[in-house]
């Protein structure tokens, strides 16, 4: 199965916001990198063949430094290969929603959701003109609605970006009758709505979402272990919603599952070793609410020694370390 750059290992942790779900209402939400790395970009595969080789290498290196956990130096690339598609090309082109659909995944992955909105809004236009001729504009669509819903509703636009994000699940969900390799992107979307769904207060909804989230991530781990990371984050957020639903067996056994996943990531990458300790973090809250005091404890003391030392010299680490310890009384600082 082709897999959206960059790597399933290192780019979960990028996606993934890492404030991981310590006050409720609690979610992980998930972005799609653009769809010109999705499975079937078939009409977008075919313009690249028009587009000079040394554009197409600025492409490609801006993949590679993003991989490398350098952003901003791909941000530049890839506003390098944007200067020569303005000059260029007309404003319905395929090519064109790939770069601008990269420039926005890139602002995002910064934190700059405002910058990321226009570039974003560019793509989805002329993914919806191209959908209307070629099936291949469906799936850079949806990918790009995941994205948009997503940043609409962190800024407030909450009745945008989940209208965005339920016809994102919608053609996902058509999308994958003909190419289950996008069973991962209707996850994500589903993700994202039920997040959704439960900030804006309506619960009963929210759950089915979630749930199926959960179902699809631990079919698609059971063949392919790139994908049991996702199911872990799946079940915390699934467990975490359990909690608010007063299901505290349910939200235990969730988060006690993510944390059994998480245990044996780190074996084979140490970059999922903060997963491992969030994870803890989730499952120490959920004893609590549960009445075990002793066994919280003991997470929140495993969680506090794994991300200790990576916070000594990692600033945000040891804000996020302080939050911790902030939402469990009586439990030492840093």
């Amino acid at each position: 199965m082709t897999r959206r750059f960059p790597s399933a290992n290192t780019a979960r942790l990028l996606w993934a916001p890492l404030a991981l779900l310590l006050t409720l209402p609690v979610g992980a939400l998930e972005r799609v990198t653009g769809p010109e790395n999705r499975p079937d970009a078939g009409l977008l595969a075919q313009t690249k063949s028009e587009i000079p080789p040394e554009i197409l290498a600025l492409d490609e290196k801006a993949r590679e430094l993003y991989e490398r956990g350098e952003p901003q130096q791909a941000l530049a690339v890839i506003q390098q290969a944007m200067a020569w598609v303005n000059a260029n090309l007309p404003s319905n082109a395929p090519y064109r929603a790939s770069c601008l659909s990269q420039m926005g995944s890139l602002l995002l992955s910064m934190g700059r959701q405002q910058e990321a909105m226009a570039p974003m809004e560019e793509a989805l236009k002329i993914f919806r003109e191209m959908a209307k001729t070629d099936p291949a504009g469906l799936d850079g669509q949806a990918a790009i609605q995941t994205n948009l819903g997503m940043s609409y509703f962190q800024q407030g636009r909450q009745q945008e970006g989940l209208a965005l994000t339920e016809e994102a699940v919608k053609l996902n969900r058509e999308l994958t009758k003909t190419n289950p390799a996008l069973l991962d992107y209707l996850a994500m979307s589903l993700n994202n709505l039920g997040y959704f769904l439960r900030v804006l207060g309506r619960h009963q909804e929210a759950l089915a979402p979630t749930e199926e989230a959960v179902r699809i991530r631990r079919g698609m781990a059971k063949t392919n272990p790139a994908f049991l990371n996702d199911l872990a984050m799946a079940l915390t957020n699934l467990g975490m919603f359990y909690i608010e639903l007063g299901r505290r067996q349910e939200a235990l056994a969730s988060l006690k599952e993510a944390v059994k996943i998480r245990r044996e990531l780190p074996k084979t990458n140490t970059a999922f070793v903060i997963g491992l300790a969030y994870s803890l973090a989730n499952l120490a809250m959920s004893q609590l609410v549960l009445g075990q005091p002793e066994q919280a404890r003991s997470s929140i003391a495993e969680a506090k020694a794994i991300i200790r030392p990576l916070a000594a010299t990692n600033p945000a680490l040891h804000e996020e370390l302080q939050r911790i310890f902030n939402n469990f009384p009586g439990q030492p600082g840093p």
